[in-house]
């Protein structure tokens, strides 16, 4: 176990590094961009990720692999009305549409109505995604009768909130973390 995390710290050490030394829009060594020409944001991904963007996409998003559909994807929204002050009126608004509209209705054990099946199991904790503020939340919920695990962080900029996800099974939500430190350590904004 400490040669696994030694070596885990050898590698960000050498991505972090590595990212030092290149340029604005350059990969960081053993990682790939996942952001189309149409985003106004870097995300890149390990290497061995399958990307699923095109050029023209509004939202970013990569794969695990064929066997692993555990993805990221990063989108922003533009509050061009000015409707959300801060990052926790956008996810009041943003989580009640999730739980509306988006989950499965499962009935409730107790007095048997049915109720969405989204649960908030982190609500809006403080982090740095590349030395920015935003607030990460965490649900799980059944899609299409499959359960699910979410990781969210929104980032505001200007009047821009940036939604970062995380999905996966709850199997191997905890499995890519490692990498998830590094997409969120390089996400850059054009």
């Amino acid at each position: 176990m400490k040669k696994i995390l030694c070596l885990i710290l050898i590698l960000v050490s050498i991505f972090t590094l590595a990212a030092c030394s290149r340029e604005e829009g350059e990969a960081p060594v053993g990682m790939k961009n996942a952001a189309g020409k149409a985003n106004d944001f870097y995300l890149y991904v390990p290497d061995e990720w399958i990307v699923n963007t095109s050029d023209t996409d509004l939202m970013a998003s990569a794969r695990v692999s064929e066997n692993d559909s555990s993805n990221v994807t990063m989108i922003g929204y533009a509050d061009s009305e000015n409707e959300y002050k801060d990052i926790d009126s956008y996810w009041n608004y943003y989580s009640s549409e999730l739980e509306n509209r988006i989950f499965d209705k499962i009935k409730d054990s107790e007095t048997g109505e049915e109720k969405s099946s989204f649960t908030l199991t982190n609500d809006g904790e403080n982090i740095l995604v590349n030395e920015k503020a935003a607030k990460k939340y965490e649900y799980t919920g059944k899609v299409a009768g499959l359960d699910l695990s979410y990781m969210q962080i929104i980032i505001k900029r200007d009047n821009v909130f940036y939604i970062f996800t995380y999905t996966s099974t709850p199997e191997l939500y905890s499995k890519h973390d490692t990498e998830l430190e590094m997409i969120l350590n390089f996400i850059e904004f054009k």
